[in-house]
């Protein structure tokens, strides 16, 4: 073979090796670097399919009474302690009418009570319509599959609160344990205020005399029937939450009109879920009259792991702004269940769907 011919064979190979090349990274599917697309989006939301059920309303414990803490507490009176290591006090407070008097008249023991409630079962369950929330999130335009539909990957964080509030007097069971306090001797000339009475010195007990009655309801004769006494509980539940979102995946930009087109998308979301679940109860004390009221707020926070699937529709108001509206579902993992003493609240927000609306910059 000549050097001419040689030459133009070379030459040949690399001509062809070259158009191979350029037909490989000129593929009508990948974008070109100046047909690529970055859009940074944000929206208002509204989340809706979200409920709350709250459950074992109306339980309600006894007072706090620890004889570490040197104080045992009832409604109507207490008994506390000088000195961990003592038995014996002076310190003690009942009510006048539920002391047992001498021939003399003078008090020779008293009677100290506590309640607490005890539910019924029941239950109510609450929807949480159109939560607010907002995301911000950007589209990065990937490849073009037709002259008409391009495909790429979101990425987007957003935030969602969540608040449900129940009001209600709903019935309890009314239980009831009792202690007999024996003197050792008697007090006398008592002075009562408002029917109380408080010893600060003089007759000492011994807190290992005290009687325990056990825990028993509270039962009324009828109608020469006993019939067990129930009692109204006042109460207000409330759950107060912030979800924090985190989604990625793929979608399709389907144009319609030179102005419409139509955004589908789906995949991954991570979630985390903190709520402030708040209780307060209350009912009135059969001994004194008086309204005892509970009151307590317990957190939480779960990381909750699922997918989403979106669709909008947008609307190109110039080259590098649109508008659009759309909704999104969302499929979680549940929410544990939720526990303040003895009520529950269960948050059900496994397939929540946001409703949204924003707007779309081009870059």
């Amino acid at each position: 073979m000549t050097r001419k011919l040689r030459f133009f064979c070379l030459f040949s190979l690399l001509g062809v090796s070259t158009s191979w090349s350029q037909g490989i990274f000129e593929s009508s599917w990948i974008l070109p670097e100046e047909g690529r697309a970055n859009k940074v989006f944000v929206n208002l939301h509204f989340v809706t399919g979200v409920s709350v059920e709250f459950g074992n309303l109306g339980e309600i414990s006894f007072l706090d009474s620890d004889l570490e803490d040197l104080l045992l507490e009832f409604d109507d009176g207490f008994i506390k302690l000088s000195q961990a290591d003592s038995a014996i006090t002076s310190a003690y407070s009942f009510l006048e009418r539920n002391a047992t008097l001498n021939d003399d008249g003078d008090v020779e023991s008293f009677t100290l009570s506590r309640f607490r409630t005890e539910s019924l079962g029941t239950s109510l369950e609450k929807d949480i319509d159109m939560a607010p929330g907002w995301e911000l999130g950007a589209n990065y335009d990937i490849w073009k599959l037709t002259n008409r539909i391009t495909t790429g990957f979101t990425a987007a964080v957003g935030f969602s609160a969540i608040r449900a509030e129940h009001r209600d007097t709903i019935q309890a069971r009314l239980i009831r344990e009792r202690a007999i306090v024996d003197l050792s001797e008697p007090l006398p000339g008592i002075i009562g205020n408002n029917g109380d009475f408080t010893q600060g010195s003089g007759p000492q007990l011994n807190i290992n005399d005290i009687r325990f009655e056990g825990q028993t309801g509270v039962f009324q004769m009828i109608n020469g029937e006993l019939v067990e006494v129930l009692t109204d509980v006042r109460g207000v539940y409330e759950i107060e939450a912030a979800m924090g979102t985190v989604r990625l995946g793929p979608y399709l930009d389907i144009q319609l009109t030179d102005r419409l087109f139509l955004y589908v998308g789906f995949g991954f979301t991570g979630a985390y879920l903190s709520s402030d679940f708040t209780v307060s109860q209350s009912f009135s004390v059969p001994t004194t009259g008086r309204d005892r009221l509970v009151s307590e707020t317990v957190s939480d926070g779960q990381w909750l792991i699922g997918g989403y699937a979106e669709i909008n529709l947008l609307y190109k108001i110039n080259e590098q702004t649109s508008i659009y509206a759309g909704a999104q579902s969302h499929f979680l993992s549940d929410f544990d269940t939720q526990t303040n003493n003895d009520t529950f609240a269960e948050i059900d927000i496994s397939k929540p769907t946001y409703l949204q609306m924003g707007f779309e910059l081009d870059f």
